[in-house]
């Protein structure tokens, strides 16, 4: 098994969600978590209050991906984990909607570009260690099954799971491990009923043969704490874990 104990992990997307509830997992497994969210309001507030560091960062500017993974390695010297968490939610519109591709290539730059530049530059560090490391990036069930008018949140959740793949081979010679969450509808602030509204929320919560039995959505713990088994699994990789409640088998 990997010892999360004395590791540095980044967890991009971590003021809030799911990310949070990562990195507050891996620091009560002894691990050394570092906060990296747009939200700069948040992440300050979570990182003061846990104890750890915090940078805002916009994942899908390359040059900022870099410059931080270049100030965190200075000052920690090593680099074992990497949770890409941040990314941006649907934008629902047909293709033949006037703004429908201007949407897409957000989701895209995002998603996608935001999650391979922070790959590039975390992989590059592990390889230099010399391996025994690990990448999890959160896609959705939507990179799984798909929506109509998702062209852009589901197309680049599915890419994400195609990258995964891909590092997962590209570096299992040097031990460094890539695995995919596909979460399904999970209460944070990008699901809730405050949000969709009591009528909407609970057909959506219907879809999930779970939440007959339980009466609710997935919670932020249950997601995260699939991220910490891929991430101590050290025989796991390459893989998508989807933790929906049963939507997509259905």
């Amino acid at each position: 098994m990997f010892d999360i104990n004395g590791k540095v992990a980044v967890v991009t997307g971590g003021a809030n969600g799911i990310g949070l509830a990562t990195v507050k997992a891996i620091l009560a497994k002894g691990g050394h978590p570092i906060i990296a969210d747009y939200n700069e309001e948040a992440g300050k507030r979570e990182a003061e209050a846990l104890g750890i560091p915090f940078y805002k960062i916009d994942i899908s500017d390359e040059e900022k991906v870099k410059e931080m993974f270049d100030d965190i390695i200075a000052k920690n010297e090593h680099l074992d984990i990497l949770v890409n968490g941040a990314g941006i939610g649907g934008n629902s519109r047909p293709i033949t909607a006037p703004d429908s591709l201007e949407l897409a290539k957000r989701s895209f730059n995002v998603n996608v570009h935001g999650t391979l530049n922070c790959c590039k530059y975390a992989i590059a560090q592990m390889q230099k260690q010399g391996g025994n490391c690990a990448v999890v990036n959160v896609a959705s069930i939507l990179g799984v099954v798909s929506n109509p008018n998702s062209i852009g949140y589901s197309g680049s959740k599915h890419a994400v799971i195609g990258i995964t793949k891909s590092l997962a081979l590209e570096n299992a010679p040097q031990n460094i491990r890539v695995n995919v969450l596909c979460p399904g509808f999970t209460d944070t602030a990008m699901f809730n009923k405050d949000l969709y509204g009591e009528q909407i929320y609970n057909y959506i919560l219907g879809l999930q043969p779970l939440s007959k039995g339980t009466g609710r959505a997935a919670n932020v713990d249950e997601q995260a704490h699939a991220i910490i088994f891929m991430i101590e699994n050290s025989y796991l990789t390459g893989q998508s874990i989807i933790v929906d409640g049963g939507y997509t088998v259905q």
